[in-house]
C-alpha cells in the first residue's frame, strides 16, 4: 500500500489504525518529507501503541469550503477587513435571500456544488445521520444513543447563531444536562 508514486493518498486510514505506524516507519526509512497524505472523516481513538508521529507527521484541520471557494461570493468583503475595523461597502446587493438560505443549509461540502437544493440538503441530512449513528462511536469506541446524539447536534445547530455562551455554544442548561461522556466526545469531534 505504501509503495508507488508519492505523495500517496491513504483515505480513511483510521479504519486500519496500524497504517499510522507503517507510514511513520516508511518516512524514517526513506528520509524524505511529503510522502503520504493520511485523510479521514473521523477522529481515531487515542492509542497508546501508536507513535505520536512527532517530527514526521503534521496534522491539518480541514474545513468545509467558504462561500468564496464555492464560487458563491466575489470575496469583495473579507473577515480580515471586518475584524480590522476597515470601512466596508458591498456593491453587489443582487443576491436573493433564498440563495443565501440555500447556501447556509447546504454547507460548504464540495459534493454539493452544482447539485439541486433537494439533493444537497439530503447530502447534509445523510452526513449528520452517519455522524449520529456511526462516526461518533469511532471517536472513542463507545456506543452512544443515536437519538441523544441527534438531540445534542440539533441543540448545537439551533444555538450556533445566537449569543448563547458555552464552550460549544450550546446554552448552559442544555449542555449541563448533557452527560459528561457526550460532552467529551463532542469536544473531540469538534476539535
Amino acid at each position: 500500500m505504501l509503495a508507488g508514486d508519492v505523495p500517496r493518498l491513504i483515505d480513511e486510514w483510521q479504519i486500519e489504525p496500524s497504517i499510522w505506524n507503517h507510514v511513520r516507519r516508511a518516512i524514517d526509512a526513506r528520509k524524505a518529507r511529503g510522502l503520504f497524505i493520511l485523510a479521514g472523516s473521523a477522529i481515531p481513538a487515542d492509542d497508546i501503541v501508536r507513535h505520536s508521529g512527532a517530527g514526521r507527521i503534521s496534522r491539518l484541520r480541514m474545513r468545509t469550503m467558504s462561500l468564496y471557494e464555492s464560487g458563491w461570493s466575489s470575496g469583495q468583503i473579507s473577515f480580515g477587513q471586518v475584524f480590522s475595523g476597515d470601512s466596508i461597502q458591498a456593491t453587489d446587493h443582487s443576491v436573493p435571500i433564498g440563495d443565501v438560505l440555500s447556501w447556509i443549509c447546504r454547507g460548504g461540502w464540495p459534493a454539493t456544488i452544482g447539485e439541486e437544493d433537494p439533493d444537497a440538503f439530503q447530502y447534509v441530512r445523510d452526513y449528520l445521520d452517519e455522524i449520529r449513528r456511526a462516526d461518533i462511536r469511532r471517536v472513542d469506541g463507545v456506543d452512544r444513543d443515536p437519538i441523544r446524539v441527534e438531540r445534542v447536534i440539533r441543540s448545537y445547530a439551533r444555538h450556533t447563531a445566537t449569543s448563547q455562551r458555552s464552550r460549544l455554544t450550546l446554552p448552559a442548561p442544555t449542555w449541563s444536562r448533557t452527560p459528561k461522556p457526550y460532552q467529551i466526545t463532542f469536544k473531540r469531534l469538534k476539535d
